[in-house]
This record gives structure tokens, sequence and C-alpha cells, in this order.
């Protein structure tokens, strides 16, 4: 790099510097990691689109323009919720399955919005990791005054060797002028280990969601299909949303 990023900020009772605006310095296997996590949340939607076309009979191009103007999570919920009550207002079993699919998706939304709409942040003292960072935090800090001013450029220049380090050792003072924190807390820092757990996880709820489709259809549904949900659903607890953070 021509010199150093220009956002930074402090984890935050660590002493940790972190880079916010340098895609480049980011783990790229971590960075694909995440994406395939974003990406499999992706194919989810795209199926649960495909099953309310199915259960109000429409064209899946109508659907998908329909959600793409529900910008809340809560009235698309909503909409999925009705239209499948329409649909299997004579197949009791068939709703229940979609509650619990549902449930299981609602339980995990929260991991998948923290993938797809963070700030991606390297801190040199935690190479192994990525640190995502909710950008309401950054907009509180700056709409606060608090600005990335000449100070802390001026304390990075000189101690380009102990970033050079990867930030080990003690930290040197950063100058009191500079006032820019950014609240960081272990659910923030994605390793490789909890990055794969949320892969598997996201991929199992692709899964069921997948057989959920394939279970409801209106026309020709698939029996072979519900039973596998329902085996997977009664067999397989294990989808609740942090389990894979205490695995580091």
């Amino acid at each position: 790099m021509s010199g150093p990023p220009r956002n930074v900020g402090v984890l935050k009772g660590r002493g940790v510097l972190v880079w916010i605006n340098a895609l480049d310095r980011l783990d790229a296997t971590l960075m694909g990691m995440a994406m395939r996590v974003v990406a499999t949340w992706s194919y989810i939607d795209a199926i649960r689109m495909e099953m309310v076309a199915s259960f109000i009979r429409g064209e899946y191009e109508v659907v998908t323009a329909m959600f793409a103007k529900i910008d809340n999570e809560g009235a698309r919920q909503a909409a999925y919720s009705a239209a499948a009550e329409h649909a299997l207002v004579n197949d009791p079993d068939g709703q229940r399955l979609f509650e619990q699919v549902t449930t299981k998706l609602r339980e995990n939304a929260s991991t998948r919005n923290q993938y797809a709409h963070s700030l991606y942040a390297h801190a040199p003292a935690i190479p192994d990791a990525l640190v995502l960072i909710d950008p309401r935090e950054i907009a509180k800090l700056n709409a606060t005054g608090h600005q990335f001013d000449a100070d802390i450029q001026r304390w990075i220049a000189q101690h380009e060797e102990w970033l050079a380090t990867g930030s080990r050792g003690t930290m040197p003072p950063i100058p009191s002028s500079y006032h820019f924190i950014v609240p960081v807390h272990q659910s923030n820092i994605f390793k490789a280990n909890r990055i794969q757990n949320d892969i598997a996880r996201s991929e199992r709820l692709h899964r069921i969601t997948y057989l959920l489709a394939d279970a409801l259809r209106v026309r020709r549904p698939s029996a072979l299909a519900r039973r596998e949900l329902s085996d997977l659903l009664s067999n397989r607890p294990e989808d609740q949303e942090g389990s894979s953070r205490a695995t580091e």
C-alpha cells in the first residue's frame, strides 16, 4: 500500500488497532468463507419466493418484484405466512412443517444479517480473524463529532514498525485528542472455526428450506421430501443460533 488506510479505530478494552476502510488487508480465505454464508442465504430467499409463487399460483418474477418492494423483514415474513396459511388451509401437517422451518430461519436471521450488513475490518493483532462492525456504530460516532484527524495519521506514521509486527507487544500511547473508539466484543470476532460452523448451519437451513418447498408444492408435492424434512427437524436440534460462538 502507498500509505495507511484512512479509517482506523481501537478495539475497546483491548488496545488493538483496527483497520476499517482497508479491504486489501482482509484475509481472502476468511472473506471467501463469509461470502459463502451470504450466498447460501440468498439461495434460501430465492426458494422462499418460489414457495410463495407456488402458494398463490403466481409468476415467480411477479413475486420477486413484490418482495423487492418490502424492505421490512417483519412485513416480508407476514407475507410468507399469509400465503402459506391460505395455501395450506387443508394441510395441518404442512402448516406445522412450514412454521418449524420458518422458526429456524428466524432464529438464525441475525447471524445472516451480521455477515450481510457489517463493515468488514482487520485487526493486525488478530490476523486470523475478521472483525465485523455494525455500521451504525461508526455513524453514531461520526455524528457526535469523532473524526479521523491528523494526530492519528501522524501516530500511524511514527509506529509503522510496530504495526508491521502485527501489533504485538505494548501498544504505544494514542494521542489523547484521538477519540474514535469502535466498541468490539467477542461476538464481532469471526475466526475460521466460527465461520465454518456458520457455513454448515446455513447449508443445513438451505437443505430444510429446499425440502420444504418440495414437500409443499401445490402441484405434485413430494411425500419423500416431507418425510426427510420431518426426520431432519426432529433429529437435529443443533442449528440454534449462537452454537458456533463457543468454538473459536
